[in-house]
């Protein structure tokens, strides 16, 4: 990536939260939020960089995120939403973001869109395995192979494929409210420390320290409009968190530190 001290707004001058390298009318690399990504032409996949001999020769565009908003067709507000709003099928922070013909627009986090190339991939007769896949160039063979599967299938073909991944992919975790997630999140970094012993007794105790105090009375009724009932809900946020990239994995298993703790109907307050 570019120096960071590069990445001012053309504009105003304010940090870049989308940065355009139109390096072919076949390929642009966008990156709002610095997260890269390249669509069409040869090299067309998520999460490649550009090189530096694309980077020197392309026409290069830094906006702000305001400046960026201004100036985004309807087509990059409503993908920009979706993500501000999380994952479509999970709730977490969306990694990626698009509009799709046959779906429309969708957003995904990182576990999601894993889930949602290891499925279609199967759908689609191919003998793919996302964890063996060691580099880029491997996951961009399979994403090609795919996509000329799809192209060779009829569109009611394609619509029932992509029925059966919705299906799927909104029935195999619980969903939680996405404005729980940075809430967790910043609970969790300011105030415990991940490599101690007894990390999930800590985190329990500061999360529910935290809900009361900037909830009160209404703690549990916020909670349950998150989606979150019992402790095991905390340890799903914390583990999709750690996924993303977001959190960093402490000692121990989450799904089974997070069991039990204590009782909601006692621990906050309200109804």
């Amino acid at each position: 990536m570019p120096d960071a001290n590069e990445n001012r707004c053309d504009v105003c001058g304010k940090r870049a939260y989308h940065i355009s390298y139109h390096i072919t009318s076949t390929i642009t690399v966008r990156s709002p939020g610095g997260k890269w990504r390249i669509k069409g032409g040869e090299r067309g996949t998520d999460g490649v960089q550009p090189t530096p001999a694309e980077k020197k020769e392309s026409t290069t565009t830094r906006l702000c995120r305001d400046c960026y908003l201004e100036r985004a067709t309807a087509d990059e507000l409503a993908i920009h939403e979706a993500m501000e709003n999380g994952c479509t099928y999970c709730g977490a922070p969306a990694a990626t973001g698009g509009r799709d013909p046959e779906s429309g627009v969708r957003a995904k986090c990182r576990s999601c869109s894993k889930a949602s190339r290891e499925y279609m991939w199967k759908a689609y007769g191919l003998d793919f395995d996302e964890n063996q896949m060691k580099t880029k160039e491997d996951r961009t063979k399979a994403i090609k192979a795919l996509t000329a599967k799809r192209l060779s299938m009829p569109p009611e073909g394609r619509a029932e494929k992509l029925a059966g991944i919705e299906d799927y992919l909104r029935g195999r975790r619980v969903r939680y409210a996405p404005d729980a997630y940075p809430f967790v999140r910043e609970v969790i970094r300011n105030q415990v420390r991940l490599e101690t012993a007894n990390v999930s007794a800590a985190i329990l105790e500061v999360l529910r320290r935290a809900v009361i105090g900037k909830f009160d009375a209404n703690a549990r009724a916020r909670l349950r409009e998150w989606g979150i009932t019992r402790c095991e809900d905390f340890g799903e946020i914390v583990l999709r968190l750690i996924e993303e990239r977001l959190l960093k994995a402490g000692p121990g298993d989450v799904r089974k530190d997070f069991s039990g703790g204590y009782d909601f109907e006692t621990a906050f307050p309200g109804l």
